[in-house]
Order: C-alpha cells, then sequence, then structure tokens
C-alpha cells in the first residue's frame, strides 16, 4: 500500500529543534492554541484573500469571456479549465521539487505573484492564445496554493491537534468567502470588469505583502528563540 511510504515529518525543516517544539502534542481546546499562536489566524486570513483570488477563475473569468468572446466565450472557458487541469497535473511534480527547499510562506507569496501575473495577463491581451499562456500561469499559482497551505498549518500546529486545527481555519475560510460570490457580482454590476480585475488583483498583491511580513516575522521570532 502507497500510504505506508508517508511519514510525518516535514520535507524541509529550517530550523529542527523550532518545528519539534511547535509540533509538540499538548492538551486543551483548539482556541487557547490559536490565542498562543496568532499567527496561524493571519496566516489562515491571508490564504482567504489567495482563496478568493483562486475561486474568481471560476466567477469573473467566465462571465468574463462571454462580454469579450460572445458565444465563444464559453467555449474557451472550457478549453482553458481543460488546459488548467491538465497543467496541474503536469507541473506539480517541477514546483514540489523547485520550492522543496523553500519556506511554505514564500512559496505561498510565489503563488500571490503568479495570481497578479495571470489575471494581469488576462486583462492586458484580449486574444484566445494568450488567455492559455495566462491560465498556465493561475494553474500553477493554484497548485503552490493548494500544497503549500496544509503544510505550513501541520508544521505550525501541536500534532495533537492538527486535523482540528486545519479544521478550524478551513471553516473560518470557507465563512469569508461566502459573501464574496454575491459581492463580485454586485460589485461587477456596479463597477465593471476593470475594476473587479484591480480589485483580484490587489487582494493578491495585498496577500503577497503580507506573506513577506508573516516571514519576517517567523524569521525575528526564530531568532529570538
Amino acid at each position: 500500500m502507497p500510504i505506508i511510504y508517508v511519514k510525518d515529518k516535514p520535507q524541509h525543516i529550517e530550523d529542527e529543534q523550532e518545528i519539534s517544539e511547535l509540533e509538540k502534542s499538548t492538551d486543551g481546546g483548539v482556541w487557547p492554541i490559536l490565542k498562543e499562536r496568532p499567527r496561524l489566524l493571519v496566516f489562515g486570513i491571508l490564504c482567504t484573500l489567495l482563496w478568493f483570488t483562486l475561486n474568481q477563475m471560476t466567477l469573473t473569468s467566465p462571465l468574463y469571456y462571454s462580454l469579450i468572446f460572445d458565444k465563444e466565450g464559453a467555449i474557451l472557458f472550457g478549453q482553458l479549465m481543460t488546459f488548467a487541469s491538465i497543467s496541474v497535473v503536469l507541473i506539480t511534480p517541477v514546483l514540489m521539487r523547485l520550492t522543496s527547499r523553500h519556506c511554505e510562506l514564500n512559496s505561498l507569496a510565489m503563488s500571490g505573484v503568479l495570481f497578479v501575473i495571470g489575471y494581469g495577463l488576462v486583462i492586458s491581451y484580449a486574444n484566445i492564445p494568450m488567455q492559455f499562456f495566462a491560465w498556465f500561469f493561475l494553474a500553477a499559482a493554484e497548485v503552490l496554493l493548494l500544497t503549500k497551505e496544509g503544510v505550513y498549518i501541520a508544521n505550525q500546529s501541536p500534532a495533537s491537534h492538527r486535523g482540528r486545527i486545519s479544521g478550524t481555519l478551513l471553516t473560518i475560510r470557507n465563512i469569508g468567502l461566502m459573501p464574496t460570490y454575491m459581492f463580485m457580482g454586485s460589485f461587477i454590476e456596479d463597477f465593471g470588469y476593470q475594476s473587479a480585475w484591480a480589485l483580484i488583483i490587489d487582494a493578491s498583491t495585498l496577500a503577497v505583502l503580507s506573506f513577506g511580513l508573516l516571514y519576517l516575522q517567523q524569521k525575528h521570532a526564530s531568532q529570538v528563540r
């Protein structure tokens, strides 16, 4: 069975003593642990920003393509979704190898950068070949978000509470994302697609900068210890 090869150990440990201390089992509920580690809550909020950005691939994009390419927009969106799915399968091993020695926070910041590049290309070049090129960047951003988010939470959580903390942060994220679907529809109707794309790119940029600050804070905290 392949599962026997899965080990409960991070692939890359920059500071083994710090990681073991953070992952040490403890008693108590989830909220006292999150209170002691507010970094996890901040991390969850920043990931929510990236998930908001990611969701626009299936929310704002098809509406935008229907406007730009008329009846061909729906066909193009289906082709792009297929292209993105294939790209995710092909580039995941490559990205995992390239980022294996990088902190998860830096990888998530890179995910935000890729979202900015991808959506920037979507709105800057209204031709079909460029849309495929843009969606390659979006697919790469999606891979980094989906793979690195869980790794960071696991590395920063006590081994006894990983599942509960992950579930709590997932619930907070989903609650935060729920109103964004109605919000984006109303925003597009009131302000148009250019403003909507600007908002999406700004949200991703904010996440990039915030992940960088969180990384610096975490690095400083580890040096103090």
